[in-house]
């Protein structure tokens, strides 16, 4: 498949069978003599025209060696107005294929004569689609290795607007099948459409193109084939979280390659038993199956599309090794996201001031948050000269806190678009 990238190499005499060379635009017999069971055939494949003798049974002639008494062909190419005037021979040409010169050949008709038995046979072309620069062939399906691509699944686009664009409408594109008999250019190449390819990996997939009026094309594309990931390939996340951190997650042992995304579409490989840190308030996270190879390379298959997993609170990691025991027998049964809190106290005026921050960037304005205050178990509101408002607890020179006693002071910050979760911190100060 390869080898027809390298046109100047392998050029190739190549053909279509009488399936599809007739009814594809490859170009019209030429009269011959009643008894003369052969016709003249051509298609344009690759930037070249290719011609070749055909009989009543489909069978090719082809040149032998140049010992073999049966190299019974000779070729003669020509070019000229479609009203058949201004003829020109492409001189000295000889062989049985004639590669296109934009610069000579545009808009002008390429005929080959080839005389077989004495019989000059004639075979022109039409129109030329030519390279199909403008054009875009795409595969709409994903498959994983083995699976059909199927011929129906091929989209020709062209990437160009205007009206001096090719108009691709009414041209069809399938896969095809290409054979030949030898690596020699004088030996001869076939191609035949076929229902679907296999998608062994992403790589260089022949085509043929067809359009009424128009030479028939072959043409190579790289297709990028890309992965399924079926539900049952899905990975789980993991509920055993008795050893996850507070605030991660982690999916059970998978058999596939897979990648994860968090947030904004930023792919990351997911290795074994690892926990994955969700910001507060998350509620999903997107698996994708690993591409195989690096592209260009052999076997390269491309990523699967996403899925979307969704994260419920049984997911999320719930250490509380770093919370009070006296708070970790009341609250145990919490989803506790992170411990990243922090209180600050000052005095102004004669008041002494608590103010409660979150280290969380998704919460950095405390409208984002609900805050309580206690103090030794009971709430703030409860104490004279004390005032809980937001993330501040002032605490005026003159209350009812009771004096010379170590007082733990609790604060809770529970943001209110993550429901059940919260943020925790216990202090203790003596007044």
């Amino acid at each position: 498949m390869k080898k027809l990238f390298f046109i100047g190499a392998v050029i190739l005499a190549l053909f279509l069978c009488a399936t599809c060379a007739n009814s594809s635009g490859g170009g019209s017999p030429a009269p011959v003599p009643p008894e003369f069971p052969y016709t003249a055939k051509m298609s344009f494949i690759n930037g070249a025209f290719a011609a070749w003798i055909e009989g009543e049974d489909g069978e090719i002639i082809t040149n032998g060696d140049d010992d073999d008494e049966l190299k019974p062909l000779d070729y003669s190419w020509y070019r000229k107005e479609a009203d058949g005037s201004d003829e020109e021979e492409i001189f000295n040409y000889g062989a049985s294929y004639y590669i296109y010169d934009e610069a000579y050949d545009k808009d002008m008709v390429i005929e080959a004569v080839i005389t077989y038995k004495g019989v000059e046979c004639k075979v022109q072309s039409e129109k030329i689609l030519g390279t199909l620069d403008n054009a875009v062939v795409e595969c709409v399906d994903n498959c994983d290795v083995g699976d059909a691509l199927r011929s129906e699944d091929l989209e020709l686009t062209s990437v160009m607007s205007g009206e001096d664009v090719l108009d691709l409408s009414d041209a069809e594109v399938a896969f095809a099948d290409i054979r030949y008999a030898s690596e020699d250019c004088d030996d001869v190449y076939y191609a035949r459409t076929v229902e679907k390819a296999f998608a062994d990996d992403s790589g260089d997939y022949t085509m043929l193109v067809t359009k009424p009026g128009y030479s028939s094309m072959v043409y190579t594309k790289y297709i990028v084939v890309k992965q399924t990931l079926s539900d049952d390939e899905v990975p789980e996340l993991s509920t055993d979280i008795e050893n996850i951190k507070r605030g991660c997650v982690s999916f059970e042992d998978a058999e596939i390659m897979f990648d994860y995304s968090i947030v904004n579409d930023e792919w990351h490989p997911y290795e074994a038993g690892s926990e994955i840190q969700i910001p507060t308030g998350l509620t999903k996270i997107k698996v994708r199956k690993s591409a195989v190879g690096e592209i260009f390379d052999d076997g390269y298959l491309e990523e699967s599309d996403p899925k979307v997993i969704e994260i419920f609170p049984e997911n999320i990691g719930t250490d509380v090794s770093k919370i009070p025991p006296v708070a970790k027998m009341t609250f145990e049964d919490y989803d506790i996201v992170n411990d990243d809190m922090t209180v600050k106290v000052g005095e102004a005026r004669g008041n002494l001031y608590f103010l409660a921050s979150v280290n969380n960037p998704a919460y950095s304005s405390s409208d984002s948050l609900e805050f309580e205050w206690y103090l030794d178990n009971k709430s703030a509101e409860l104490y004279n000269g004390v005032t809980a408002q937001g993330g501040t607890l002032a605490v005026e020179s003159v209350n009812d806190i009771p004096k010379g006693c170590t007082i733990h002071i609790e604060v809770y910050a529970r943001p209110a678009s993550a429901n059940g979760l919260f943020y925790y911190i216990d202090l203790t100060r003596e007044f």
